[in-house]
Order: C-alpha cells, then structure tokens, then sequence
C-alpha cells in the first residue's frame, strides 16, 4: 500500500474539531470526520485525540482486534507521519475538544 503524503505535527494539530478530525495511529495520519457519527464509543474519544497521536489510548481499547480494525479503516487513512517529523508534541494538561 502506498504510504501517501506525510505530514509535521504542526499540520496535523491544525485537525481538532468535529468538522476535522485527523488523528494518528502507528504514525499513519487518518481522517476521523465522516466516521465520528458511527463510532460505536461516541465522538468523545476520537476528538480527545484529535490532532495528536492517539496510538497508546487507542492500542489500550482496541489492541486484541488492532490489524483487523486498521484495515477496516483503511479508506479513513490520509498519509503518516513525516520521517523528519520528531516525536509527537506532549498532550495538553487539559484538552477540550472543540465540538
């Protein structure tokens, strides 16, 4: 598969909202907004994420079905993150979504 475009943290930050959700799993970049509706947990966990790497809090939730779930999200996949793109910036103390 085609890695597709990559992008900096600063790009992907710019992503945090319902109307645009990215978030990042394994480094790969994916576009929540269209699926937020039908997450079975709600949109409060993908927003939480938004913008950021969700790849610890999501393996916690979804790690026993990880490869079977990644590939049932493979349309939602954007592109991953820049090799030169450092590591993610810290989390925010208290993050508020912006819904």
């Amino acid at each position: 598969m085609d890695a597709g475009p990559s992008f900096q943290w600063d790009e992907i930050a710019k992503h945090t909202s319902a109307k645009d959700c990215w978030v990042v799993i394994d480094a790969v970049v994916y576009d929540m907004t269209s699926f937020l509706p039908d997450h079975p947990g709600g949109k409060r966990l993908p927003l939480k994420y938004a913008g950021r790497d969700a790849t610890a809090a999501w393996d916690s939730i979804h790690g026993h079905k990880k490869a079977q779930i990644l590939e049932q999200w493979s349309y939602l996949r954007v592109g991953v993150v820049a090799a030169d793109a450092g590591p993610p910036p810290a989390p925010e103390k208290s993050r508020r979504s912006k819904l």
